[in-house]
């Protein structure tokens, strides 16, 4: 063992080769403290660039926000007091109703801002934000006719108590997962799952009573009444409370790495396991790296990073250099949008209003128009 690195593993002993399980074993936790290190690595990236968007890129889509709101105001006054054909109004109008609409991704409206929005589109505000939620209300409850085979109605859940007995409901059906109008499975079929949830039983107790095996072995060994020594009780009494948690958790890979431990201490090598036992370890040691390889993918799909995901790849320099560059960009979109507020505000003139629609419907009109 590597106590340096807190690393185990298995040494030969003498001119002895490794058994395949003892250099499986060191493979895993090779592999484990490898994807910790990544863990740890890939988290703090993400969370830098997750404060780098924080810094930049909000404030910068804020200002652009506040630069379309008050040119969408602007528009919406000189269509108020001038004097347009009704093809020029509509289209002023569908200029205004995409800046306000893009405005409200990003900041929530005054009463006095939805009145401009309501004033230029075929639908107020509040009929729209409806609209949304009608559709992914029927959404899910499409979702969950056609998987669980439940009849919902997302207004019942409203109410707290509906909600606790659908979510009861919920879990039973998803714990007994297809419903009875699907496919029933075929006699081999059956074979196979019983024989997999049968062998699925006996590793769960295999792993229960090796929690409790070395939970008693080390309880022993570890327990603070045995030492005379203060400076050793406390030390005692800090390992018999971690190992306390373990058992209540039913962490085996804890358990098993307190084990490793000691037994290192004591003989300086871990080569004494036996095969069965070190069978087990091996297994124990293959879920957890299986759950440690999700845990690291999970890092990027966490939806909390969704807004920094398409910046974060490549080294960090670079995905810095990306978050500040799209910050950049977004700032002269909103000082180009500032500038035709002042434009049109400074003139009297049609052409700079005909000119800057004519651009706009070009470059920035949404699909809905």
């Amino acid at each position: 063992m590597e106590k340096a690195s807190n690393k185990l593993s298995i040494t030969p002993k003498e001119q002895i080769p490794l058994t395949r399980n003892q250099k499986e074993f060191n493979r895993l936790t090779a592999k484990i403290e490898k994807l910790r290190k990544e863990i740890i690595k890939e988290s703090e990236f993400y969370e830098t660039m997750f404060a780098a968007a924080a810094e930049h890129l909000v404030p910068a889509d804020e200002a652009e926000a506040r630069a379309r709101m008050a040119l969408a105001t602007t528009l919406d006054g000189i269509l108020t007091t001038g004097k347009f054909t009704a093809a020029f109004r509509r289209d002023i109008r569908s200029c205004i109703q995409d800046l306000c609409a893009q405005a409200f991704e990003v900041m929530l409206p005054t009463q006095e801002e939805k009145d401009i929005y309501d004033r230029n589109s075929s639908f107020t505000y509040d009929e729209e934000i409806q609209f949304q939620q009608d559709q992914q209300k029927e959404i899910f409850e499409t979702m969950m006719k056609a998987v669980y085979d439940m009849d919902v109605d997302m207004d019942e859940l409203k109410d707290p108590e509906q909600f606790e007995q659908f979510r009861e409901v919920f879990e039973e059906k998803a714990q007994r997962g297809p419903s009875a109008g699907q496919r029933k499975e075929s006699k081999t079929q059956e074979k196979a799952r019983l024989a997999r949830e049968a062998k699925e039983k006996a590793a769960a107790d295999l792993k229960a009573k090796s929690v409790r095996s070395i939970y008693i072995s080390l309880a022993k060994l570890m327990h603070p009444d045995t030492e005379t020594d203060e400076l050793q009780r406390a030390v005692k009494e800090e390992e018999m409370k971690k190992l306390s948690a373990a058992y209540e958790a039913k962490d085996l890979p804890t358990l098993l790495r307190m084990e490793m431990e000691w037994m290192n201490k004591q003989s300086d090598h871990l080569g004494s396991i036996a095969d069965d036992k070190l069978k087990l370890y091996v297994k124990v040691l293959q879920d957890q790296v299986d759950e440690l390889e999700t845990e690291k993918y999970m890092i990027g799909a966490d939806p909390r990073f969704e807004p920094v995901r398409e910046f974060a790849w490549g080294s960090k320099e670079d995905s810095l250099k990306r978050i500040l560059n799209q910050a950049k960009k977004i700032l002269k979109t909103a000082q180009s949008f500032d500038k035709e507020r002042e434009k049109l505000s400074q003139t009297d003139s049609d052409t700079p209003l005909k000119l800057f629609v004519k651009a706009y419907l070009r470059r920035f009109k949404s699909p809905w128009f």
